[in-house]
């Protein structure tokens, strides 16, 4: 993909969107056995959540929620139709699933992912697919769920795995959550060099 020319403090985004039609499985087992619990986090507040966001987020230069104020954050949050799933592996918190059902007939995960420190031990599928089964069981018209390409270089190969299937591709052009002070400038600098 050939880069584009962006100015001062942006960043070239691809963004992919892909959608799901229906459960693609149906032997996903309500609890997980062994060591790895899913559960939501009911008591979720704009500090805990933003530790999960920056956790999982930072090295992608997620930005988009480091930017609301506590109001802001705390509407999306609070909000009942928004759901956040939590994963623990013996008991430690290493990653977690957000659903947004705000929308009429349809499910957008609005962010999933695991702790780098845990990323390669096979808990993303758990994690997603426990996700989509909870996303599913109001039988939505469609769930859905994008990457980009600062994101994971295996997320959309995941995502297409788990039964995903891309509808719409785009270019756009974004704020770099670095130069705005959210995110350290090391974070990424090889791939994505930032533009002052």
């Amino acid at each position: 993909m050939p880069e584009i020319t962006v100015g001062p403090g942006k960043l070239h985004s691809r963004v992919i969107y892909l959608e799901m039609r229906e459960l693609p499985f149906d032997d996903f087992p309500s609890h997980l056995e062994g060591n790895i619990e899913i559960i939501r986090d009911f008591d979720v507040t704009p500090e805990s959540y933003l530790e999960l966001y920056r956790k999982v987020g930072e090295e992608w230069l997620w930005g988009d929620r480091l930017k609301l104020s506590t109001e802001e954050l705390e509407a999306i949050i609070y909000d009942p139709k928004v759901e956040i799933y939590t994963l623990r592996v013996d008991g430690e918190l290493t990653g977690y699933v957000e659903l947004d059902l705000r929308i009429d007939k349809q499910v957008e995960v609005a962010y999933c992912g695991i702790f780098p420190q845990f990323v390669g031990q096979g808990l993303g599928g758990p994690l997603l697919r426990h996700g989509l089964k909870q996303a599913f069981r109001n039988n939505p018209e469609r769930v859905w769920i994008h990457t980009c390409n600062q994101d994971h270089p295996n997320a959309l190969g995941f995502y297409e795995h788990i039964g995903f299937s891309v509808y719409k591709e785009e270019d756009t052009t974004i704020n770099d959550p670095r130069v705005l002070g959210l995110i350290p400038k090391h974070v990424q600098a090889d791939r994505f060099p930032i533009v002052e």
